[in-house]
């Protein structure tokens, strides 16, 4: 699924910013770390905090 540039959208990534997955998802910012700490949403770490 591309955008109107070309890009690939949200959806096609394989790993999204939490923040993003909050949004498709309709969960709060609590629910979707308490599903990260469940085990029931898959969580990586990159960047300069990991």
């Amino acid at each position: 699924m591309n955008d109107s540039n070309g890009k690939a959208s949200v959806l096609d990534r394989r790993f999204i910013p939490l923040t993003a997955a909050q949004e498709i998802l309709s969960f709060s910012k609590a629910q979707a770390y308490a599903l990260v700490r469940s085990g029931e949403l898959r969580s990586e770490s990159s960047g300069a905090g990991s």
